[in-house]
């Protein structure tokens, strides 16, 4: 099922379902994701705040357009965190984000 939602800006954003989408291509996807732990991993461990929020906008939109709402809110809280939160709170947001990546993706 294909939904088209506004965003508050003019611009329509198309929007799929999962469900939708070749398997090969969420697979692709997902590996991909991996990096993504590590860019943030590394992130937590230099302290780079803004590092770490620019990869919770990135992943909080295409995880969007993926069709993957629990792992898109873990990213836009990714994204949200202030400097003096993100050592803590970033790990356990990471935690959770591996989490779920790990129970998506294939073995």
């Amino acid at each position: 099922m294909m939904d088209f939602e506004v965003p508050r800006n003019p611009r329509y954003k198309l929007r799929m379902e999962n469900d939708e989408l070749p398997k090969a291509l969420i697979e692709r996807y997902l590996d991909r994701r991996v990096a993504d732990v590590e860019v943030l991993e590394a992130s937590l461990t230099s302290g780079s705040g803004d590092e770490f929020r620019r990869i919770g906008h990135q992943l909080a939109g295409n995880l969007s357009s993926f069709g993957f709402p629990e792992a898109e809110g873990i990213a836009r809280e990714m994204e949200a965190l202030l400097d003096s939160e993100v050592r803590e709170k970033g790990q356990r947001l990471l935690a959770d984000f591996k989490a779920w990546l790990q129970t998506h993706r294939p073995t």
